[in-house]
C-alpha cells in the first residue's frame, strides 16, 4: 500500500509539472517550460506526452536535434503518438530527409484520422478492383474477337475450298505440262496467280495443301 501510494504521488507530481510546463508554454517561457517537462520526465519517463510536450520546446528554439530525440522517445513509448509522428515529420523536412518526412506526416494523418483512413483504403480498393475487372474484361473482348476472326477467316477457306471442288481448274488436253510456269510442251491452261486463293507459281494451292489439286 505504501509503495501504491508513492507511485501515485509520483505521478501527481509528474502531471503538476506537465501543467506548469504547459503554462510556461503559453507565456512563451520556453525554457522554463522545458525544465517543468524534464522534470516530469524524470519522475516518469514512460509518459510519452512528455516528451512531446518538450520537443514542441525546443521545436519553438529551432532546436531539431532535440526535437528528434525527443519525438523518436515519444514513439518508441507510444508507436501511435500523433504529436510525435508530426513532430518528426517536420524535423526530417527541415534536414530536406523528404521522403522519411513525408512518411511520418503519413503516419501523423493516419493516426489522426483512423476513420477517414480506413474509407481512403476502401476506396482504393474497390478503385483497384474497378481497374482489373475492366482490364480483364479488355482482355476477353479482345480474345473474343481474335476467336471471330479466326472463325471468319476459316469459314472463307471453307467456301473457297468448297468452290474450287465444285468448279475445279481445267487441265491440260494433252501431254503432261502440269499448271502454268511447270513443265514444257503440249497445249497449257494457266490457272493465272490465283487471286484470293492462295495458288503459288508451281500451281500449288499453298494455302490449303495439295488436297484441292486436280487428280
Amino acid at each position: 500500500m505504501v509503495l501504491e501510494a508513492g507511485l501515485a504521488g509520483v505521478a501527481k507530481q509528474a502531471e503538476q509539472l506537465r501543467l506548469d510546463g504547459n503554462f510556461y508554454f503559453s507565456k512563451d517561457r520556453y525554457g522554463a517550460a522545458i525544465d517543468a517537462y524534464t522534470e516530469a520526465i524524470t519522475l516518469c519517463p514512460n509518459v510519452p506526452i512528455y516528451w512531446t510536450n518538450r520537443a514542441l520546446c525546443h521545436l519553438k528554439r529551432n532546436d531539431w536535434t532535440k526535437v528528434e530525440a525527443d519525438c523518436r522517445k515519444a514513439i518508441q513509448l507510444d508507436h501511435d503518438s500523433v504529436k510525435g509522428h508530426y513532430l518528426l515529420g517536420l524535423t526530417l523536412l527541415q534536414r530536406n530527409e523528404y521522403a522519411e518526412g513525408i512518411k511520418e506526416l503519413e503516419k501523423w494523418y493516419q493516426n489522426k484520422n483512423p476513420e477517414t483512413m480506413a474509407a481512403k483504403k476502401v476506396d482504393a480498393l474497390e478503385e483497384k478492383l474497378e481497374v482489373e475487372v475492366g482490364s480483364l474484361k479488355a482482355t476477353i473482348d479482345e480474345r473474343f474477337n481474335t476467336v471471330e476472326q479466326q472463325f471468319s477467316s476459316l469459314e472463307t477457306m471453307l467456301l473457297k475450298l468448297t468452290e474450287l471442288h465444285l468448279n475445279p481448274p481445267p487441265v491440260a488436253s494433252k501431254g503432261y505440262g502440269g499448271l502454268a510456269g511447270e513443265g514444257s510442251g503440249g497445249t497449257e491452261t494457266e490457272v493465272g496467280d490465283g487471286a484470293g486463293v492462295g495458288v503459288t507459281g508451281k500451281g500449288e494451292l499453298g494455302a490449303f495443301g495439295g488436297e484441292t489439286q486436280p487428280e
